[in-house]
Formats: C-alpha cells, structure tokens, sequence
C-alpha cells in the first residue's frame, strides 16, 4: 500500500471519528465499487448505497466521473483516465473520433470544453487541427508547399 493511499485512509478514519461517514460507497447492480475504495478500506462497515440503474462498465465509468469530480478537486491526470476509459469505450462501439467529446459531455453532463481540456488527444478530433490522421495530411501538404518552393527557387526564370 503506497504512503498516500494510507495517509487517504488515516484520514478518512480520523474524520470519521470526529464527524462520521459523510459519503457512502457508491456500487453498481453487482456491488462493483463505483466510488469508495478508501472508505471501505477504511472501514469495511462503511454504509453503501446501491445503484440499481449501473449495470455497465460505460455506466460505472460515467456515475464514478460525476460522484468524483463533483464532490472533490480531482488531479488532472485521474479525470484524463476516467476519460480515456470512457472515450475508449465510445470508439469501440464505433462513435467517430470527432464525436466522442459530445457524447461523453452528453453522458456526465459535463461541458464539451471541460470534456476537450482532461480527453487525451488520441480520442478527439478538434476542429482546423483534426486527429492524428488528419495532422499527418497537413504535415505532408506542408512538405509538398515547401519542395515546391525549393523547385521554384531552381528554375532559370528565378536565376535571372
């Protein structure tokens, strides 16, 4: 167990003791953990509440997305994760690239610039840039503008 994880769990005991269990642990249909690690390590009486509706990994991703980042300052890197997850999932089902922010922004309720800023760039085609596709066609048409000048600037027309 890494320092933080118990410096989380230290924590979540000595708040307990002074104000109680604030939060109960979030599970699925199956009692999958949504949210709650720490506090069932924590305590592994901890209240729980059942969410009847979550039966999919997509759906478990989407309550963990909202139940964190509306209750607590989550690290960048964990909603990137929780995103990735997410976005992964979304392509698989064969949502377009350039669509996979709007649906995930429909899906949390999050904002489309919000979802933009924390989705790492292999899921999102933005606009005037695109994806990686399409910024290997603007690097090729680049080079072709640049061998193009290079042919101009060796003509005789030029020379003269």
């Amino acid at each position: 167990m890494s320092v933080s994880r118990k410096r989380v769990i230290f924590d979540l005991k000595a708040s307990c003791e002074r104000v109680g269990r604030l939060y109960p642990i979030l599970v699925d249909r199956r009692g999958n953990i949504i949210d709650g690690r720490h506090r069932l390590a924590a305590d592994e009486n901890w209240p729980k509440i059942r969410l009847e509706r979550v039966e999919t990994e997509e759906q478990r991703l989407v309550a963990r997305l909202i139940s964190n980042v509306c209750r607590r300052q989550v690290p960048a890197g964990e909603k990137s994760e929780m995103l990735e997850k997410l976005g992964e999932i979304y392509l698989s089902e064969g949502v377009n690239r350039g669509k996979i922010a709007y649906k995930i922004a429909e899906m949390t309720g999050m904002s489309y610039r919000w979802v933009m800023k924390y989705l790492p760039d292999k899921l999102k085609e933005r606009p005037g840039l695109g994806g990686p596709s399409k910024a290997l066609k603007l690097d090729k048409r680049k080079e072709k503008t640049q061998k193009s000048k290079v042919a101009h600037l060796a003509t005789e027309e030029y020379k003269l």
